[in-house]
């Protein structure tokens, strides 16, 4: 599998790796809780140890698991970038940043349509008939923070 950027291309291999359905729950479990030894993957998959060793040294083959090194009594596991692509996508978070500000440009747009349109000529204050204009300003203010939340939120999960 290369991994070029935003674009990830799989070989053979990958591709066979991700074919098994218990390789994609241990991928899962490893998105989600960072590292894992093989007792506990064992014990959230319900496969013997032996089972998912078996799974885990093809996922370190293929590139999307790597083994920790370090101080500690057990061995734990834990996605590489590849893997970590698989599930969060590098663009993923620039994507959501971008239409974040394009969701606040529309919305100040609209806010300043809405009172350029109820600022008569001589500086007076009128009703404005179409509120549908303040309304849309709103809403794509709103759409703006939910983008905005979901991004960061998008960010945090690759670190």
């Amino acid at each position: 599998m290369e991994d070029k950027g935003d674009f990830i291309s799989l070989d053979k291999k990958s591709l066979k790796a991700l074919s098994s359905d218990s390789r994609i729950k241990i991928l899962k479990i490893l998105g989600k809780k960072k590292r894992a030894t093989i007792s506990q993957l064992s014990r959230i998959t319900g496969l013997d140890k032996s089972t998912v060793y078996a799974h885990i040294r093809q996922l370190l083959e293929t590139g999307f698991v790597k083994k920790l090194d370090g101080n500690n009594i057990w061995v734990y596991y834990e996605l590489t970038q590849k893997g970590k692509n698989l599930f969060y996508p590098k663009n993923k978070f620039l994507i959501i940043l971008s239409s974040a500000i394009i969701s606040l440009i529309i919305s100040l747009v609209q806010l300043i349509r809405y009172i350029t349109e109820s600022i008569s000529s001589d500086g007076l204050v009128r009703s404005t008939k179409d509120i549908s204009v303040l309304y849309s300003g709103i809403l794509f203010f709103i759409i703006f923070l939910i983008l905005l939340i979901l991004a960061l939120r998008v960010k945090k999960q690759r670190r």
